[in-house]
């Protein structure tokens, strides 16, 4: 998936992705290993603001593509997913819908600041690779 990311935004595609704010330490490490890479490939990366309702985990897949399609599913964007789950999608070619959840998109994005690459840069130096691994994998 991070090299479909990096082909579109080489085509000049506009990649906007919103991580949720874990307060579970090591459920972040994930993220955090990759933000930098995903910073220097151009995708506008967000994070949930940390909140009372973080204690709320978005836990959403969605994805709006062409303003007409919407992917939408279970499934997290790590090789267990991919490879290992038995996880699901939906594709549904709708550009009323598209236009939907597009709203519903932005009123998430009210709720995120960027991660920036100090923040980026931060989270790598603390990250180790095993950790991360794990979270790759899923865990």
């Amino acid at each position: 998936m991070i090299e479909a990311f990096r082909r579109a935004q080489e085509r000049g595609v506009d990649v906007t992705m919103i991580v949720p704010f874990d307060k579970r330490v090591g459920n972040r490490k994930g993220i955090e290993f990759m933000a930098q890479d995903l910073l220097t490939m151009g995708i506008n990366l967000r994070i949930e603001k940390e909140s009372d309702a973080s204690q709320r985990l978005l836990h959403e897949k969605l994805m709006i593509v062409d303003d007409r399609y919407v992917v939408i599913g279970s499934t997290n964007i790590n090789y267990r997913s991919f490879n290992l789950a038995y996880e699901t999608a939906l594709v549904i070619d709708s550009p009323e819908l598209a236009k939907q959840v597009e709203a519903h998109f932005d009123s998430l994005y009210e709720n995120t600041m960027p991660i920036t690459e100090e923040m980026a840069e931060k989270w790598q130096k603390f990250s180790s690779y095993p950790r991360f691994a794990f979270g790759f994998i899923g865990g």
